[in-house]
């Protein structure tokens, strides 16, 4: 079973791509300005804690500190023993912690550590832990207690992902007490953020501890947590509202009126497949005054659909003329054929000879034309001719040239005097700068001999008895129609029985291989005559076609193809007394 394709409209793809452009835009905006308030806030919070250590190791006591990173805590009693209002105990230790925790409180800090790395240990010379906060969550200790007891803490592996890790790192670094390299490490995790300042000998500048101070901002991540969930709610309605606006724009302005045109063009479409509708004006009929894009293509398809109205017209004008132009051309060619010889054999009731001639045009009419007729009981008139040029023209020139020829061997005249004839009637007020090559003879049937005049044409083609094709060369005269005054000569010859003749014209010997500039030539022609010499002539004009088509090809016919064969027989009582 075939799934259906769902589509979308016009207007629904309109609104998701409004809302998720609107909803990209936004969430962009969004993400870089959480990356920069997250920026800003880590920037704050590290010059917060600069400053806060700067303060706090200014105050810090060098030889206080490393006596309690020795495990001495020592509590001085002051004031006159004897007078119990006077007498106290001073506690540096105390001092110093609650300093730490008053500061820790001022500046929201969550754990202030004065520590040392030794060896694989951490040791603490104090841990103060401002009430509110959890120490299990900032300190490696386990100790619940809001003041840690001097000591030394071992560092196990997963302690090392503990805000203590950073003093690991500067273990495992190289930074060892005593030396100049102390500096100031961050380190940061989801919530917190924390410094590891180094405690400096005033004196030689050496490092003698870190103070390690921890803020959470756990609060402000809640906070941009809460905002953040507020602006994407907020940013989602705004998307859906900046998209229904648009929608309702685009569906009023753009998508209902080329739905409109889409009905328009579907209507044009089915109208001009209606054979019976010429002139439509379906764009012409919808009113549309928009001066936008859409009123430009609304415009351009009301021209289209005018000009498709002349188009059509004109179509219908064009084929009309056209079939009335084959259909001339048709009758053209029946008139032709029909001017021509075409019952074989044309004289049955003659044994003198048989004879087979045909023409293939390039158009639908041709300039070619072949003619044989009885002059009186005894002469055969033989004609081959071509007009210069193709199609109606040189039809017309050949059916006048065929008519003259035909009226003057009727009249009795020889061969030079028709063609004499034929050329200054011709060339007679001649304004159209045609001629005719023609090959003209006079065969008298009972002796075989013949007289011959050729006007410009192709040389003609002898078989004698037991013998091959040969070309029979000899002077040629200029073609009929060419310009007047022109004298031709005849030639005699004589055929014997089982001769045989063969004419044609240049569409032959000229006719070109498909894809090149090959002719066929008269060699080709000869061996082709002569592989069956014997053959009767509608054969053998069968063969030399035959060996046409197969030499051009698909390639196109560029001339009118005509050709006759005669063979003589004689009479029962002919004597040739020669050839």
């Amino acid at each position: 079973m075939k799934r259906r394709r769902v589509g979308f409209s016009l207007k629904q793809k309109i609104a998701l791509m409004i809302m998720a452009a609107v909803l990209g835009v936004s969430f962009f905006i969004f993400l870089i300005s959480y990356i920069l308030y997250t920026k800003k806030t880590n920037t704050f919070y590290e010059e917060q804690l600069i400053g806060v250590s700067t303060m706090i190791s200014s105050y810090l006591d060098q030889k206080d500190i490393e006596e309690w990173f020795e495990g001495k805590r020592e509590i001085t009693k002051l004031g006159n023993p004897d007078d119990p209002d006077d007498y106290y105990e001073y506690d540096p230790y105390r001092l110093t912690h609650d300093f730490l925790r008053d500061v820790g409180h001022y500046f929201d800090i969550a754990n202030l550590s004065v520590i040392r790395p030794e060896g694989d240990a951490l040791r603490y010379a104090m841990d103060v832990w401002i009430n509110g906060y959890d120490p299990n969550v900032y300190s490696v200790k386990e100790s619940e207690a809001q003041e840690a007891e001097l000591s030394t803490h071992e560092l196990s592996p997963g302690e090392l992902e503990t805000p203590m890790k950073k003093s690991r790192h500067m273990k495992e670094s190289g930074v060892l007490i005593g030396d100049v390299r102390g500096e100031t490490v961050f380190s940061r995790g989801d919530s917190w953020i924390q410094i590891d300042y180094p405690l400096l000998d005033k004196g030689n500048n050496k490092l003698y501890g870190y103070l390690e101070i921890t803020i959470s901002y756990s609060d402000e991540l809640r906070y941009i947590s809460t905002a953040g969930l507020q602006m994407f709610l907020l940013i989602l309605i705004l998307a859906v509202l900046f998209a229904i606006l648009p929608v309702i724009f685009t569906s009023r302005k753009i998508v209902r009126p080329i739905y409109y045109l889409s009905e328009n063009a579907t209507k044009l479409i089915e109208a001009k497949r209606d054979s019976e509708t010429t002139e439509t004006n379906i764009f012409g009929e919808t009113e549309f005054s928009s001066s936008d894009e859409v009123g430009v293509l609304y415009r351009s398809l009301t021209q289209m659909e005018q000009d498709m109205n002349t188009y059509v017209r004109d179509l219908m004008k064009v084929t009309a003329d056209n079939e009335r132009v084959r259909t001339e051309l048709d009758l053209a060619t029946q008139i032709q054929n029909s001017q021509l010889p075409h019952t074989f054999p044309p004289f049955p009731d003659r044994n003198e000879f048989s004879i087979y001639a045909s023409m293939k045009p390039a158009k639908s009419v041709g300039g070619d034309f072949y003619d044989f007729y009885m002059a009186d009981d005894d002469h055969l008139v033989l004609v081959m001719a071509d007009v210069s040029g193709k199609g109606i023209p040189a039809a017309l020139y050949m059916m006048i040239s065929r008519i003259l020829i035909k009226t003057h061997a009727q009249k009795g005249l020889s061969p030079a005097e028709i063609l004499v004839n034929l050329n200054d009637q011709l060339s007679e007020n001649d304004s159209v700068d045609m001629f005719v090559t023609v090959w003209l003879a006079i065969l008298n049937l009972s002796t075989g001999e013949g007289v011959s005049v050729n006007a410009g044409h192709e040389d003609p083609v002898i078989r004698h008895a037991g013998g091959d094709y040969e070309l029979v060369k000899y002077r040629h005269f200029p073609p009929a129609g060419t310009f007047a005054g022109i004298r031709y000569q005849e030639r005699s010859f004589r055929l014997s029985p089982g001769d045989s003749l063969f004419v044609y014209t240049d569409g032959v010997p000229e006719a070109r291989r498909g894809g090149d500039r090959e002719f066929y030539g008269t060699d080709r022609l000869l061996e082709t005559l002569n592989r069956d010499r014997e053959a009767a002539p509608e054969e053998l004009i069968g063969s030399v076609m035959s060996e046409l088509q197969e030499f051009t090809g698909d390639g196109e016919q560029f001339d009118d193809i005509t050709m006759m064969n005669l063979q003589y027989r004689g009479t029962p009582d002919h004597t040739p007394e020669g050839t």
